[in-house]
């Protein structure tokens, strides 16, 4: 799909509203295909249980809707393709139960994109945190990223450029707060990546942004798989739209 010229001027600039795009995670039998991810070593559930974490209907994705244990497995939902320079668009609203190991947390899942191998629950990734309070930090998992930070790990678009990864498997930066204006009920979270550089918006507002992506080697990364994680908490993705840019 061609973006319009609009699009390309102001991608740098503020985030747009698109009408246009696919929804990536489709019903069964409906346009592109995905799959649900987790642990290899997840022996406690059944094939059955594992593959009803998420519930996709229509234009919403339930994540452990009819989940009846006290203790619930982290799985993702994974795309079957790759994308490159891409805006993705969704809804989230958190349900009322958490599970153990998380039942006392608070509720936690993500949007990851850049996914690479191996395929688990956290594969390399750069991820748009969804968490209460939380959402729009970045994590660099099993990659890296380079951000500007106010050296006390908080993204300041005025800051220092810093590497974001170097340090462990699981590194990241908290959201701009200034910025950050959650609501209750649905929120609504947007990525734009474009040449490898990306930025987080949360209900309209940037809250966070990197330059570039990297193997941990240095190797640049553009693309990949796109998942939404399930980590112990109820919630319902709704309107997940994600438009390709040349």
């Amino acid at each position: 799909m061609k973006p319009a010229p609009l699009l390309l001027a102001l991608f740098l600039a503020c985030p747009v509203a698109f009408a246009e795009g696919i929804n990536p995670f489709p019903p069964d039998g409906e346009g592109t295909k995905f799959h649900i991810a987790f642990e290899k070593t997840e022996t406690d559930y059944s094939p059955e249980e594992l593959n009803r974490i998420f519930q996709v209907d229509g234009d919403e994705i339930h994540v452990y809707r009819d989940w009846d244990k006290p203790s619930a497995p982290f799985a993702a939902i994974v795309t079957a393709d790759d994308y490159e320079n891409f805006v993705i668009e969704l809804e989230y609203k958190w349900g009322e139960r958490r599970f153990a190991p998380r039942a006392d947390h608070k509720r936690d899942a993500g949007l990851l994109f850049f996914v690479r191998e191996p395929e688990r629950v956290w594969p390399p990734a750069v991820e748009c945190q969804i968490q209460e309070t939380d959402t729009g930090d970045l994590w660099s998992i099993y990659s890296l990223t380079s951000v500007h930070t106010d050296g006390a790990g908080n993204f300041d678009p005025n800051g220092e450029l810093t590497v974001v990864g170097k340090d462990g498997d699981f590194n990241g930066v908290n959201r701009a707060d200034a910025n950050a204006v959650e609501q209750p009920g649905w929120n609504r979270v947007r990525v734009e990546v474009r040449n490898g550089a990306g930025k987080f918006y949360l209900n309209d507002k940037l809250v966070n942004e990197f330059e570039t992506a990297a193997e941990r080697d240095g190797t640049p990364v553009t693309s990949g798989r796109i998942a939404l994680q399930a980590e112990g908490a109820e919630l319902t993705y709704r309107n997940v739209r994600i438009q390709q840019l040349d």
